[in-house]
């Protein structure tokens, strides 16, 4: 039995047991790149809804500030009537005037601080609106404020009939003031509404990339067992081929060292034949001369 060969056989079967092994290390790979898709999903989504948070509460604090200063324009709309009204009770003409410059003073700083938040805003079709009614309530105060300066004119002429119809005539501006600030009041209040109604729908589609992200996890968390049971399989397969492997080896290094130490015992027969074939040589070779 030749050991050469057989060492030549069992590294030939090594080596086609290594070629022909599955490559199960690509599943591997493979979940390494779901795992990093499910983080990068995962960080993306936690990104996106703080963005849509902090969105919403900056959006949300800025339409609180305009409703704010609409609010303000309506109490600099009712100083501005309050004087005309109150000068029948106080007869006080120059300090009537004075609360009125100082309230339409106010009212025009209120009114110009409004435009300018609304001009920062998107012109859509409803800030639009908001801001021809801040055009409207500047230009019918304007009106009222003619009204209550006739008033204190005729009053102080005496004219109480004449002062009353401009009262009357300021009275009215008010209340149209007034019903075009409620306006704008609530065109903020749908405004804000829809605003978070969209920032609702907005994270209710993230909310959707969630089962995404739990659906790759959950593939993941499969495909690990999987692959780990596959490994094991494989460890398991190659474990007995090694194990057959070796006990082969062994009885084949066996049958080898029976078969040498049978040649041994035939090589050793022949040398002790050889040994007695010269001694029986040798020992006729002294007996010839001594009979001769």
């Amino acid at each position: 039995m030749n050991l050469p060969r057989l060492f030549a056989r069992g590294t030939s079967a090594t080596g086609t047991t290594s070629q022909s092994r599955p490559r199960w290390h690509y599943l591997y790979y493979l979940l390494a790149a779901f795992d990093i898709c499910a983080v990068c999903a995962s960080l993306y989504l936690n990104q996106q809804m703080m963005r849509i948070y902090i969105d919403s509460v900056a959006t949300d604090r800025t339409w609180v500030e305009i409703g704010h200063a609409a609010a303000q324009l309506g109490e600099a709309a009712a100083s501005i009537d309050a004087p005309g009204n109150d000068v029948f009770r106080t007869r006080d003409f120059a300090g009537e005037r004075e609360n009125l410059r100082r309230a339409q003073d106010e009212f025009n700083a209120q009114v110009v601080r409004l435009r300018r938040m609304l001009s920062a805003e998107e012109q859509d079709e409803t800030v639009r609106g908001l801001l021809e009614d801040v055009k409207t309530s500047g230009d019918t105060t304007a009106q009222m404020v003619r009204s209550a300066v006739l008033t204190f004119a005729y009053l102080a002429d005496n004219q109480l009939e004449q002062a009353t119809t401009h009262m009357a005539t300021m009275d009215r501006f008010y209340a149209s003031v007034h019903s075009t600030l409620v306006r704008m009041r609530s065109r903020i209040s749908d405004l804000q509404e829809a605003q978070f109604s969209k920032q609702v729908a907005a994270a209710a589609s993230l909310q959707k990339a969630e089962y995404l992200i739990v659906g790759m996890i959950s593939l993941m968390v499969f495909g690990a067992t999987a692959y780990g049971r596959l490994i094991a399989r494989q460890v398991s397969v190659e474990a007995n081929l090694k194990e057959a492997y070796r006990a082969e080896l062994e009885q084949r290094i066996k049958e080898r060292t029976a078969d040498l130490t049978a040649v041994n015992e035939v090589r050793a027969q022949l040398l002790k034949s050889l040994l007695s074939a010269q001694e029986a040589v040798s020992y006729t070779h002294l007996t010839l001369p001594t009979i001769a």
